[in-house]
């Protein structure tokens, strides 16, 4: 996928969670722009590349999952996330 590609409405993501938590989500990115992930909350993700969107996943889990994973990124505790990945479907 382009790197610079940037999700918008339409768009499902698909997340996969390994380490101490194994978890799988799709995740449909609504009209509005979000993303709802179970524990997480709603993410405002439209028009982010999937390098941004990354670091934001890091962040979300790492304030929710903190002292329970694997790997440190910064100052947080967070999950190993194995893939996350945009599926166009949105119409030209």
């Amino acid at each position: 996928m382009d790197p610079d590609y940037r999700v918008g409405p339409g768009d499902e993501l698909v997340l996969i969670l390994t380490g101490d938590v194994e978890l799988g989500y799709q995740l449909p990115v609504t009209r509005e722009g979000y993303i709802v992930i179970p524990q997480v909350g709603q993410i405002y993700v439209a028009n982010l590349t999937l390098d941004q969107l990354r670091d934001l996943l890091y962040t979300r889990f790492g304030r929710v999952y903190s002292g329970r994973q694997e790997r440190r990124r910064g100052n947080h505790e967070v999950p190993s996330v194995h893939r996350a990945r945009a599926r166009e479907t949105r119409s030209s």
